[in-house]
């Protein structure tokens, strides 16, 4: 959002200067300075919220005083509406009550424009009107392709947001598949081992009972080499 708008930034300020529009070139050359300080600040500090907060605020704010200071609504070719992209830009990374914020204040900058319109005018430009037209059609242009790429980056996000859900998903199924097929591999091997100690005890049932009568058959023997001596 910032180095989309920053691009805006050098573009109206360019206009502006090349119009002898020095102050009001400030602003958005201002705001390009102010981006890349934010951006160094990130860099270093890592402090998202802030950051995001000040890019959003001065984002919001700066294409409203810009209109005033060149004749409002219709001498700017309506440059507010870069507002939009701030709006657009936060809600890819801030909560929906935080969102829902900055569109109030951004339509409170609206209804004063709409009220103070009249009074912004003494500082119009007086261009023709084909250049305010061309002002309309590069900040209606530019303002819908970067809100629509910041839409699309968005959703962009989501979609591999989601595919990488899935993929997780798969790979847990998959792991469980593996852990159920071991489980039933440990079943069958524990019921084989069930199967062969029945059999051992079976046979040692079975030399036991062999030696019993082995012993019978001696005693027997016994028996009747006694009575034959």
């Amino acid at each position: 959002m910032g180095s989309l708008m920053s691009l805006g930034g050098l573009m109206w300020g360019s206009i502006s200067f090349i119009y002898e529009l020095y102050l009001p070139s400030l602003i958005p050359f201002g705001y390009f300075v102010f981006t890349i300080l934010n951006f160094v600040g990130f860099y270093f500090s890592k402090n998202f919220r802030v950051v995001s907060g000040l890019q959003v605020f001065f984002s919001l704010l700066l294409p409203f005083l810009f209109q005033w200071l060149i004749g409002g609504f219709v001498s700017s070719g309506a440059i507010m509406l870069w507002g939009m992209v701030a709006l657009t830009g936060a809600m890819t990374f801030e909560k929906l009550r935080t969102s829902t914020k900055w569109l109030i204040v951004y339509m409170i900058m609206v209804i004063a424009t709409s009220l103070l319109g009249g009074y912004f005018r003494q500082y119009s430009l007086n261009l023709p009107p084909e250049i305010n037209t061309l002002f309309f059609a590069l900040n209606i242009g530019i303002v819908s392709a970067v809100v629509f790429g910041l839409f699309f980056f968005f959703k962009y996000r989501l979609e591999q947001s989601i595919e990488l859900q899935i993929e997780r998903q798969r790979i847990l199924e998959e792991r469980e598949r593996e852990l159920n097929k071991k489980n039933q591999l440990m079943l069958a091997s524990e019921e084989e081992l069930r199967q062969n100690s029945e059999e051992l005890h079976t046979i040692n049932e079975s030399l036991i009972h062999g030696e019993t009568e082995l012993q019978k058959s001696n005693e027997l023997l016994q028996t009747s080499s006694d009575e034959l001596t």
